[in-house]
C-alpha cells in the first residue's frame, strides 16, 4: 500500500489524497478529514499548513505533519503508524546507489531477458543497504578498536539497527524495504558475498550468466544447437542427455535439463524451422505486413466458409433402419466479403451443409447478381482472395471474376480479415436467434457460451434446416440494408475507368446451368426443352448460321430464361452432352412470338418483323457478295490458264453468259421493291411453319 507520509525539505509531510474526501482526487485509503474546498481556506489562512503545493499527477500536494491538527496526526498514527522516528544510525552511510540501479537495468539473464522494474529496484535497495551496512560495521569496529574494547558485541546492534531502518526506507526514502537475513551468520555471507560478487549477488545464481559456461564455446553451442533443430522434437532431458554423452567422451562440462530450456529460449530464432517446420517459422518469426483496408467498394474481395452457430434438427434413418432425430446440426455459409474499411460489406453468400466447390461458385453467382442489383449491371471485382480449397478446380472462376486473382500463400493460418465478421455475425446470431445459438466456438470463454442444460431441454423447439436457412439468410439481408447507402457511396469514389462490367455472355459461362442434350440450328433457330418447356433461342449474329452444322450446348439461367449462352460440344447417338469444346460461342436471345394473325397484332410486332426481315436481306446479300467475289477469283484462275478453257470444270462454273452476276442482279432487284412496300399491310412475311423439323431436347 502507498505510504500517505513524504519527507520533504527534511520535514513530514502527508499526501493530500490520504486527507479529503472529494471523491476524484481521495486515494481509496483517505481518512476523508476535509473537503478540497476547505482544505484551499485553511491553507490560505494558514501556510504553514502546507507542506508543498501540488504540482499535478504523481506530485501531488503535502500537509505539514508538524501543523496537522492533534486529533489528525492521532487518526493517522493509529492507521499508518507514526512517521517520527528516531534517528537510525545507518542513515549516515546510506544513499540509493545509482550505479546499483544503472547495472541492473541492463543486466542480461541467462535466458536472454532482463530482470523486471521490481527486481531491479528490490536489488537496488538490497545492494545499497548491505553497503550502508558494511560502512556502519566498520566505523564501529574502528571505534571499540581505539577505545580497546572488543569487537565481539557488535552484531547484535547492527541486526537490530538493520531490521529498524525498513521503516526509514519506507516513510524518508519511499522506497521499498529491504530483504537482507537478520541472523548474524546469514548476514556475514551477505557481506561476503557482495563483496566477492558485487552487484550480481543480489541476482538469482540461476539466472547469472555464469551458468551459461557450461556451454561457452563455439563447438559446444553447435552441437547442443545441432540437437535442438532436429526435427524429431526431444524434450529437455532427452537432449541433456544426448549432449552429456559426447560431452563425457570430450571432457566438457555436462548440462541439465534447465540449461536446455534456457538455450531453447535463446536459439528460437535458429532452431524453429527444423523441429517445428518452416511453416510455423514463416507465421510466428519471420515478419509480417500489415494491411490496411480497402478505401472504396469493388477492389478487394475475400472468400471463406463459416459454420454458422445455429441448431436445427434433422431427421435420419440409424444403421437400424430406425428414423432418429438429431438436433447437433449446423449449415455451412459461405461469405464473399468486400471488407471496405468501416463497412465490411457481404457482397456475395450461399447456404449450404457444407463447404463444397459449388457452394463456393454458388456464393460467387451470388455476388454476381447483386453487383446488378446495386449497380444497375453484374461487375466483377479488381482483387480477388481466397484460401487454397480445392484451388484447381475454383481458379477459372475466381479469375474469371477478378481482373488480379491472388490466392493466400501456401499454410498460412494467419488470421483472416473475414474471421472477425464471422466473428460479428455470430454476435448477430446470439442478439437475434438466442433459442437455436449453439456458441462462440469451442476456444470461446465458457462462462459466455450458453447453458448446455436448458438447451438441451429446448432442443424440441429448434428449428428445421430450411427455417435455419432464412435465419441465415435474414441476418446477412440485414447486414446488407444496414450498410447499403455507405457501400454505394464508397462505389461512386471508385473511378469509372477502374471498374470491371461482367457481360451476360460472360456470367453464363461462369455460372450458368449446362443443358443436358445439345441442340442444332433450324430455321427457326435453337429450340431446347429447358425447364419442361421448349423455347426458340435465335441471334442476329451472321456467323452464328455458317455453324448450322454444330452441335450446341447450352448454358442457361434458371432465373432468367431470356437469354442462352451456347458452346460447340460434342455428344453421343443420344444428342446427350459428351465434351464441351468451347471454341466457338454465341449469346441467343428468346424468340419474339409473332401472332399468325393480323388480328392479334400488337405494337412492337411491326418492329421484331422489320428487324428479322432487315437481318435475312443482310444476310443474303452478304451471301452473293461472296458468290461475286468467288467468281472474280475463278476468272482470274482460268485467264491464267488457258489450257482449262475447254474442260468440262470450266462449262461448269461459269457459262458464256456470266449467269451468276446476272442472279445477283436479280435479288438485289427484289431486295429494293420489298423495302418501298409498306410493312404493316404485309401479308408476305407471315408464313406457317411445321415445328416438328427434327427432335426437341
Amino acid at each position: 500500500m502507498l505510504t500517505p507520509y513524504v519527507t520533504y525539505n527534511n520535514q513530514i509531510g502527508v499526501r493530500l489524497s490520504f486527507v479529503v474526501k472529494d471523491e476524484p482526487i481521495r486515494h481509496e485509503h483517505s481518512l476523508q478529514l476535509i473537503s478540497y474546498k476547505n482544505y484551499n481556506v485553511k491553507a490560505h489562512r494558514n501556510p504553514s499548513f502546507r507542506l508543498k503545493k501540488g504540482l499535478g499527477a504523481g506530485n501531488e500536494a503535502l500537509i505539514s505533519w508538524k501543523y496537522m491538527p492533534e486529533d489528525w496526526r492521532e487518526m493517522f498514527c493509529v492507521k499508518f503508524g507514526n512517521p517520527v522516528v528516531e534517528h537510525n544510525p545507518l542513515e549516515e552511510h546510506f544513499s540509493i546507489d545509482a550505479r546499483a540501479q544503472l547495472f541492473y537495468s541492463k543486466y542480461p539473464l541467462i535466458d536472454g531477458t532482463f530482470m523486471g522494474i521490481e527486481a531491479q529496484f528490490q536489488a537496488t535497495i538490497n545492494a545499497s543497504v548491505i553497503q550502508a551496512l558494511a560502512k556502519l560495521k566498520k566505523a564501529r569496529e574502528t571505534q571499540h578498536k581505539r577505545l580497546g574494547n572488543s569487537t565481539r558485541g557488535l552484531w547484535p546492534g547492527l541486526i537490530s539497527d538493520l531490521k529498524a531502518f525498513n521503516e526509514v526506507l519506507v516513510t524518508k526514502y519511499e522506497a521499498v524495504k529491504h530483504t537482507l537475513p537478520t541472523s548474524e551468520r546469514r548476514l556475514r555471507e551477505d557481506l561476503k558475498g557482495f563483496e566477492n560478487l558485487n552487484y550480481e549477488y543480489y541476482i538469482d545464481g540461476r539466472q547469472r550468466n555464469q551458468n551459461a559456461k557450461k556451454v561457452s564455446t563455439e563447438k559446444h553451442l553447435a552441437m547442443l544447437e545441432s540437437l535442438l533443430r532436429k526435427n524429431n522434437n526431444y524434450n529437455n532431458e532427452q537432449i541433456a542427455e544426448f549432449y552429456n554423452t559426447a560431452a563425457d567422451a570430450l571432457g566438457w562440462k555436462l548440462i541439465d535439463a534447465s540449461t536446455v530450456a534456457n538455450h531453447r529460449k535463446k536459439l528460437g530464432l535458429f532452431i524453429t524451422s527444423g523441429n517445428r517446420g518452416e511453416t510455423v517459422f514463416n507465421n510466428t518469426i519471420s515478419m509480417q505486413n500489415k494491411r490496411s483496408a480497402p478505401t472504396v467498394s469493388m477492389v478487394y474481395w475475400t472468400i471463406d466458409g463459416w459454420d454458422a452457430e445455429l441448431l436445427y434438427q434433422r431427421e435420419e434413418t440409424n444403421s437400424k433402419g430406425h428414423k432418429v432425430i438429431t438436433y447437433h446440426n449446423r449449415l455451412t455459409v459461405v461469405v464473399v466479403l468486400d471488407p471496405v474499411a468501416g463497412i465490411k460489406y457481404p457482397i456475395g453468400y450461399a447456404i449450404g451443409t457444407h463447404e463444397t466447390p459449388e457452394l463456393i461458385t454458388e456464393a460467387l453467382r451470388n455476388a454476381a447478381n447483386h453487383t446488378a442489383q446495386l449497380f444497375g449491371g453484374r461487375h466483377r471485382v479488381f482483387q480477388l482472395q481466397s484460401d487454397r480449397y480445392a484451388i484447381k478446380t475454383l481458379s477459372p472462376i475466381y479469375e474469371a471474376m477478378s481482373a488480379y486473382y491472388t490466392p493466400a500463400k501456401v499454410k498460412n493460418s494467419k488470421a483472416k480479415v473475414i474471421e472477425p465478421y464471422f466473428k460479428h455475425l455470430n454476435t448477430l446470431a446470439q442478439k437475434y436467434y438466442p433459442s437455436n445459438w449453439s456458441g462462440f466456438g469451442i476456444k470461446a470463454r465458457k462462462e459466455n457460451q450458453p447453458n448446455e442444460d436448458y438447451a438441451n431441454k429446448v432442443r424440441h423447439s429448434f428449428p428445421d434446416e430450411q427455417s435455419c436457412r432464412e435465419q441465415i439468410m435474414q441476418l446477412i439481408e440485414m447486414e446488407r440494408a444496414n450498410k447499403r447507402e455507405a457501400y454505394l457511396q464508397r462505389w461512386e469514389a471508385l473511378p469509372v475507368e477502374d471498374r470491371q462490367p461482367l457481360s451476360n455472355w460472360e456470367y453464363l459461362y461462369l455460372f450458368g446451368k449446362t443443358h443436358t442434350h445439345t441442340n442444332r440450328l433450324q430455321g427457326e433457330g435453337l429450340t431446347p426443352t429447358l425447364l419442361g418447356e421448349t423455347r426458340c433461342y435465335d441471334t442476329f449474329d451472321s456467323r452464328f448460321r455458317e455453324y448450322a452444322y454444330m452441335d450446341w450446348a447450352i448454358k442457361y439461367d434458371p432465373d432468367n430464361l431470356d437469354n442462352v449462352l451456347v458452346l460447340n460440344a460434342k455428344c453421343d447417338g443420344n444428342k446427350k452432352v459428351v465434351e464441351i469444346i468451347g471454341t466457338h460461342k454465341f449469346e441467343l436471345q428468346q424468340k419474339y412470338i409473332q401472332p399468325m394473325a393480323l388480328y392479334d397484332r400488337k405494337d412492337g410486332d411491326t418492329l421484331q418483323l422489320s428487324n428479322v426481315n432487315r437481318f435475312n436481306k443482310e444476310l443474303k446479300a452478304s451471301v452473293m457478295d461472296r458468290m461475286e467475289n468467288t467468281q472474280k477469283i475463278l476468272d482470274g484462275v482460268f485467264a491464267e490458264a488457258p489450257q482449262l478453257n475447254d474442260t468440262l470444270t470450266k462449262m461448269v462454273l461459269c457459262d458464256s453468259t456470266g449467269q451468276h452476276k446476272d442472279m445477283r442482279n436479280r435479288n438485289r432487284a427484289i431486295s429494293t421493291q420489298v423495302k418501298e412496300l409498306p410493312i404493316q399491310n404485309s401479308i408476305e412475311d407471315y408464313e406457317i411453319m411445321d415445328d416438328d423439323v427434327r427432335s426437341n431436347y
